[in-house]
């Protein structure tokens, strides 16, 4: 029988055979996880030794971009001028900052190339510039020289290299010749450079970028070396460039050495320690006097090969042992003693472990099966952003959903429950159809996975940008889909910066500004819409062009040179530019161009905006003209009402003096003479009036063809008879609306003009022409002031003098004349431009020097019955003896008004001011039949006196006497009804208006 001793036996065999095993196992353990820590340190060493080099490589790379890109913003200054001065230079490389910006450049400077038969010439020139001891060294012939002409900044180091043909010396040479054959920036290997002297001398390089004439064919060596003017270059001491790469960076514990590769290496650079010549070094980090150090003290070594701009460095790192403790390595001795603890207390539990296999075989069943599906429903979870998570039973149509997926929606955890309908409830409505599509397809296995974008709506009510994505984790035997796991991330933000990039995007493309983009060597890299219809380029001639293209010559190469400057450094550039269209014709323009920098901080394009300014001047000369014009109104306006009293004056004396000498014909004759020209000078001030818009014009429906036909027969009396006058008018009839006495004078304006314009030629002619013109919408929008779409066009053509470009904008001013002394007023044009414009038209004129000049005048047209009212002479007309109230402040025209009024057989009371009148109405209301007032009368003016008559009797007849305009009599209504006679009148007109007046 066996007992439990016995059937113990094998189970305690297999408790000590798996205590030993374990005792076995500890050891293995402890012993490969002392190799592995110690392989984690070494792993972390490696690690943060390859993230410094890969640091200091990356500093290395991006300076050297940044000093080559120094180099092209040079070349940009050559490029963009037709020569650069040395104070361009100076003021180009001192807005650079080099000491601040770019440490280790010695200075910038230009190499000029230089054939052996032009030695000579060059230092000539240099000597003319204020150098006299400049010379090219070192002496001695060769095929070609080159010499150092601007090298800023131009201290006492850098005037050491003055002159210097760099050509000569074999290491730079090899550099600038390369440059030259490739077009690419070249870096020289180790020298010395000329600048250095006795005192802590460094290594030396150069970095040489070629410039080549304008234009010139650069696609082959042959071209190249043809083409090349001299190279743009910069010298670098090594150590004060590397330190200052690197921002004097601490090297404790880790060594950088820099060889030149080109001109040293024997071995591959994946060794250890390649044999390198010292006399290649470049840089040591540790200084060129440091002790060696042995291989046994170096923790980690690497060597890499770096490429810049044609050159290779080799770099050479060296890890010491203080690096280990820079970077925080220590003794490995408590985890050991942790470990060989850990292990004692695994043997000793071995056995409580063994009895209990069976049960913990069990739990471990469980808990692997549990563990499998955790990981099915947060694998893919983890694959995701880390946002809302949730996971869809599609059988029993539950969802789980993350605490986190509802903060996203702003819900507190009982706020959303696990039907899958009420997260269906929450998608946009115009986004549910394609967010079912999406999943349909996924569950269906046409996708991978599911992935959409849409919006759900927020505890807030607003919508939020989601991006959905899940996947299906479990299926059924037959493939049915069982549960989908996904993820929710908000991705508002990034909708948001999406829809501002578009937005912009469209603003620019959209923008009614010219907007162009450059690389930094300018040239064009994309244009919008509205520089094609601004300058007349497409984008497709425009793109690949430098901005010299629209070039227009107007601006010389210091402005350009200071818009360079002020760019190039970084500022932005803004101001009034003359650029030239595709057609060949300038425009002017507001222009702002704004650099834009890489992420290491150099300048990558130029951005332009260009705002056309040539709507906005012709506005602007539109305004200073009619500036002038109210100039001229208010000088007119000031001096027409005593011109008129005074001229009223004389016409009525006159009047009174013929009465009385009708026994003396000589004398009658005389001062009918002189009544005409008083009344011609009425005439003169009251077309000055209506030509600075301050008395209205008498417009009468007028046929503008049987007018233009008698104006002509007018004027063909004082033509010369060589002078052909040539007349194209067509014969339907064309109406307008005209001053007949305006139009009269325009017209014969234009025509003495023309007739002077032709007195010298040998065949002289002018041609006046009338048709009907149709306004193109193109015309009216560069004409605002027309207002009507059917024109008379008046034209006045001669084969005359013409007009010079300087006096062409200048001939409608006031006073403007190019006639000599005696023979112009400057005010024909002048009153011709106003009167036109107050006839609603425009005038524009054609001219070119010795080939003529035509004038055209557009006077809308009109539909009427009848095509003109002709006005009638009227004789003097006697009064009845009416008492006649005379009101004027002044005292000669008062008694000479007096006088004529009593002599057509009225009773005249007079009064000297408003104030008095009223006074002299209210006693004697019942005599007085008629009040004639002056407008403009101190204490009280004609308007005020009429008011109060009319206010003791509105049933008063007045009549205003004005040398003023009458628009703003017109204006008042309460006196709107009042006629008025403007100074001066005749005595038949004035006896004229009061029978009428008398007789209502």
């Amino acid at each position: 029988m066996t007992t439990a001793v016995d059937r113990d036996i094998p189970d305690m065999k297999k408790a000590l055979l798996a205590t030993l095993l374990m005792s076995l196992l500890v050891a293995g353990v402890i012993f490969y996880s002392w190799q592995l820590l110690q392989a984690g340190q070494q792993q972390s060493l490696q690690s943060k030794f390859h993230v410094d080099i890969a640091e200091v490589k990356t500093e290395i790379d991006e300076h050297m971009a940044t000093y080559e890109q120094v180099l092209r913003g040079a070349r940009s200054l050559f490029l963009a001028s037709d020569k650069v001065t040395r104070q361009e230079w100076h003021s180009y490389v001192t807005t650079l900052e080099l000491h601040k910006h770019y440490p280790g450049i010695q200075g910038v400077g230009y190499a000029v190339s230089i054939a052996p038969a032009n030695l000579t010439k060059n230092e000539q020139q240099m000597h003319s510039e204020g150098f006299p001891d400049y010379h090219v060294w070192p002496a001695g012939k060769r095929e070609r020289y080159s010499a150092i002409t601007y090298l800023e900044p131009f201290d006492w180091r850098n005037q050491r290299a003055f002159g210097y043909d760099m050509f000569s010396e074999p290491t730079r040479h090899e550099a600038m010749q390369r440059a030259c054959d490739t077009g690419n920036a070249a870096l020289s290997g180790k020298v010395l450079l000329v600048q250095e002297t006795n005192e802590e001398p460094q290594a030396g390089s150069l970095l040489y970028l070629p410039l080549y004439r304008k234009q010139a064919p650069l696609d082959t060596v042959q071209q190249r070396r043809q083409a090349l003017i001299g190279w743009i270059y910069s010298p670098y001491r090594m150590e004060n460039m590397i330190r200052g790469m690197l921002d004097n960076r601490d090297f404790k514990g880790l060594r950088l050495r820099i060889y030149d590769v080109d001109s040293t290496i024997q071995k591959t650079p994946d060794s250890a320690h390649p044999d390198i010549d010292p006399a290649a070094l470049l840089y040591d980090s540790a200084g060129t006097s440091s002790k060696p150090v042995s291989d046994d003290a170096i923790l980690a070594h690497y060597t890499l090969r770096m490429e810049t701009a044609g050159r290779t460095w080799l770099l050479d790192f060296d890890a010491l042992p203080a690096y280990a403790e820079v970077i925080g390595l220590r003794s490995l001795h408590k985890e050991m003693s942790a470990m060989l603890l850990i292990g004692l207390l695994l043997i000793l539990l071995t056995w409580n472990l063994f009895n209990t296999q069976r049960k913990a075989s069990l739990l471990a069943h469980d808990l692997t099966t549990s563990l499998r599906q955790s990981e099915e429903r947060w694998s893919f979870a983890l694959e995701g952003s880390g946002d809302g998570v949730w996971d869809w039973d599609i059988e029993a149509g539950k969802v789980f959903f993350s605490p986190r997926f509802k903060q996203l929606l702003g819900l507190a955890e009982n706020e959303l429950g696990n039907d899958i309908e009420e997260w269906r409830q929450r998608v946009h409505p115009d986004d549910i159809a394609e967010v079912n599509d999406a999943i349909n397809r996924h569950l269906n296995g046409e996708t991978p996975e599911y992935s959409c974008e849409h919006r759900l709506r927020h505890n807030s009510g607003d919508y939020i940008w989601v991006l959905g994505r899940g996947k299906v984790t479990s299926r059924s035997e037959d493939g049915r889909p069982l549960r989908l796991v996904g993820t929710k991330s908000d991705i508002s933000e990034r909708r948001q910066t999406e829809e501002s990039v578009h937005l912009l995007s469209q603003s620019v493309h959209q923008s009614g500004e010219a907007v162009i983009m450059t690389n930094a060597e300018g040239v064009i890299e994309y244009v919008n819409p509205a520089f094609t219809t601004i300058t007349g380029y497409s984008a497709g001639e425009a793109i690949g062009q430098t901005s010299r293209l629209l070039k227009s010559g107007v601006q010389n190469q210091e402005f350009y040179a200071n818009m360079w400057a002020t760019i190039s450094s970084g500022r932005s550039w803004r101001g009034r530019i003359v650029d030239q269209k595709n057609d060949g014709t300038n425009y002017p323009a507001m222009l702002t161009i704004s650099p834009i920098t890489g992420k290491n901080g150099a300048i990558t394009h130029y951005v332009g905006v260009q705002q056309d300014l040539h709507e906005y001047e012709d506005m602007e000369a539109r305004f200073h003209q009619a500036q002038k014009m109210e100039a001229i109104g208010t000088l007119i306006g000031g001096i027409a009402h005593d011109f008129n009293n005074t001229l009223a004056g004389i016409t009525g004396s006159i009047f009174l003096a013929r009465k009385q000498v009708q026994e003396n014909p000589e004398l009658l004759e005389r001062l009918e003479t002189v009544d005409k020209l008083s009344f011609r000078a009425a005439a003169m001030i009251k077309q000055l009036l209506t030509f600075s818009r301050r008395n209205k014009a008498e417009m009468v429906p007028l046929a503008i063809n049987s007018f233009l036909k008698e104006t002509i027969k007018l004027q063909r009396i004082s033509t010369r008879e060589d002078i052909e006058l040539k007349s194209v008018i067509v014969d339907h009839d064309l109406t307008v609306s005209g001053d007949i006495n305006l139009l009269q004078q325009v017209l014969v304006n234009l025509l003495n003009n023309a007739r002077d314009a032709v007195q010298d030629r040998p065949d002289p002619r002018i041609e006046v022409k009338l048709e009907r013109y149709s306004a193109a919408p193109a015309v009216l929008a560069n004409h605002p002031e027309l207002i009507a779409r059917d024109y008379a066009c008046i034209s006045i053509s001669d084969n005359g003098r013409g007009i010079s470009p300087e006096n062409i904008d200048h001939i409608f001013d006031p006073f403007f004349t190019t006639k000599g002394v005696g023979k112009g007023t400057g005010l024909g044009l002048s009153m011709a431009y106003g009167a036109v414009r107050q006839h609603n038209g425009v005038i524009t004129v054609d001219s070119q020097p010795e080939q003529g000049s035509s004038f055209r005048i557009y006077l809308p047209l009109i539909e009427v019955s009848t095509a003109t009212v002709d006005e009638t002479t009227v004789g003097v007309t006697m009064g009845l003896g009416q008492t006649v109230l005379l009101v004027d402040d002044h005292q000669e025209l008062l008694d000479t008004n007096r006088k004529l009024l009593e002599s057509l057989n009225y009773l005249v009371l007079t009064a000297s001011d408003g104030e008095e009148a009223v006074g002299i109405y209210s006693a004697r209301r019942n005599e007085i039949e008629l009040v004639i007032l002056d407008v403009v009368m101190p204490k009280m003016g004609g308007t005020e006196a009429c008011k109060a008559i009319r206010e003791i009797n509105p049933q008063a007849r007045v009549l205003f006497a004005t040398g003023y305009d009458n628009a703003g009599m017109q204006q008042d209504e309460t006196v709107a009804d009042i006629p008025v006679i403007n100074k001066p009148f005749s005595a038949a007109k004035l006896s004229t208006i009061i029978h009428r007046l008398l007789s209502t």
